[in-house]
């Protein structure tokens, strides 16, 4: 779903590309006020030849893939797009770069308002499509540490340095090592290293989400740290982290391929 503007539902290509900015600027800060984002060709309502949104250089701490805007009331027609397509190079999520691409033909979008009475526009389905999204190894580093780093240093324990390693599993998961330099404050500061493993799935929002979460001490003083460690570092468990730029509603993804040659790229096809 897309958030729209706050006033009524779009009735020509005039007021649907000024719904749409507007429902973007409820997630994100658009980076230049006075550069079109959306862009709406040809034809009448309901039917247009092309809808494009351009992210680049816009930035959020949330994730579009991640907003869900659920309708309440009884959908209605909205409108068909023959081309429709979405790109940020790159989207700047909590300062990392996020590179995604979704294209799609025919594509129908129904309205609906959800609890707040906001006008929404609901993904119908696509004849088809896809999508690609990439983010860099140190970026997705970067992104796993914002979420670790709360989580241990209220308990005296401080990231001092961070490896990550990815290897792809097959189908949509792959493995992530992350080597973490860990001190803690004891009697005196002891310093070691700690291994957590984890294993990060793609389901069919593109979202790779931290499955499996493992902890474990190289030597006795990482061993050590680890057990101080592992309870708050496992909490990580669960992390999402918004790969692609648009919920995909009702389309289903099918031949995902994920790859992580210098960072974590995930292509997908899909119709619905």
């Amino acid at each position: 779903m897309l958030f729209l503007g706050e006033s009524e539902l779009p009735a020509d290509a005039h007021t649907l590309a000024a719904g749409l900015t507007e429902g973007l600027t409820r997630w994100a800060k658009l980076p230049d006020p006075g550069k079109p984002v959306v862009q709406v060709d040809g034809g009448d309502h309901p039917d247009y030849q092309r809808v494009h949104i351009d992210l680049s250089g816009a930035k959020t701490d949330v994730g579009l893939s991640t907003q869900h805007p659920i309708g309440i009331g009884e959908t209605q027609p909205g409108f068909r797009v023959s081309q429709f397509t979405v790109v940020s190079h790159p989207l700047i999520f909590h300062e990392t770069e996020i590179f995604a691409d979704f294209t799609a033909s025919a594509v129908r979008f129904d309205f609906d308002r959800n609890s707040s009475n906001w006008p929404v526009a609901v993904l119908a389905g696509a004849d088809e499509g896809n999508a690609n999204c990439r983010i860099g190894l140190s970026d997705l580093e970067t992104l796993l540490l914002r979420k670790m780093q709360p989580l241990v240093a209220g308990h005296g324990i401080t990231i001092e340095s961070s490896d990550l390693h990815l290897q792809s599993t097959g189908g949509r998961s792959l493995d992530a090592k992350l080597r973490l330099g860990l001190s803690k404050q004891v009697f005196l500061t002891i310093h070691g290293v700690v291994l957590v493993t984890a294993r990060l799935e793609i389901d069919d929002e593109l979202n790779a989400i931290v499955r499996s979460v493992g902890c474990e001490g190289e030597g006795a003083v990482g061993s050590t740290i680890a057990g101080f460690a592992a309870p708050y570092l496992k909490r990580v468990e669960g992390t999402v982290v918004p790969l692609s730029t648009l919920p995909l509603g009702e389309v289903q993804m099918r031949d995902v391929q994920v790859h992580c040659t210098d960072g974590l790229h995930i292509h997908g096809t899909f119709s619905g």
